[in-house]
């Protein structure tokens, strides 16, 4: 069985479907983006850089993991070289809720590496999604 090589008209369509698919995340990251820190978000990052460590706690859909995604980026982008990770407990709570968020909020302004899980800034900077279940593990 012999396969053919796709048409040049083949090829121009998925280029089209691929730069379609690439807008279509920057618009949905530009709007997670630029959607304004809620009132206890904008608390987290006015004491962010005042504290080593910030404790962040609530119910679900209080924002925490759109704030965290959003200084860690600003973190990353600020300072060219630095390397930030962003830990849950098991692999599939990052798969359901923090890489999905991650890619939206941080198209066009950084490379997502599926393999390694990590985003990769033009200045150097990594923002790597990890898992950590057993302390002893680490």
């Amino acid at each position: 069985m012999t396969t053919q090589a796709p048409s040049a008209d083949t090829l121009h369509r998925l280029e089209r479907l691929q730069r379609l698919r690439e807008l279509k995340l920057q618009e949905a990251g530009s709007a997670v983006a630029a959607a304004p820190l809620q009132p206890k978000q904008q608390q987290a990052e006015d004491l962010a850089g005042q504290a080593d460590e910030l404790l962040f706690g609530g119910a679900a859909g209080g924002g925490k993991t759109h704030w965290l995604i959003s200084h860690a980026a600003r973190q990353c982008e600020q300072h060219p070289g630095n390397r930030v990770v962003i830990f849950r407990r098991v692999f599939p709570s990052l798969a359901r809720s923090v890489i999905p968020r991650a890619r939206a909020m941080l198209a066009g302004r950084a490379r997502y590496n599926d393999a390694r899980h990590v985003f990769e800034f033009s200045n150097g900077s990594v923002l790597e999604l990890a898992s950590l279940q057993y302390a002893r593990t680490a």
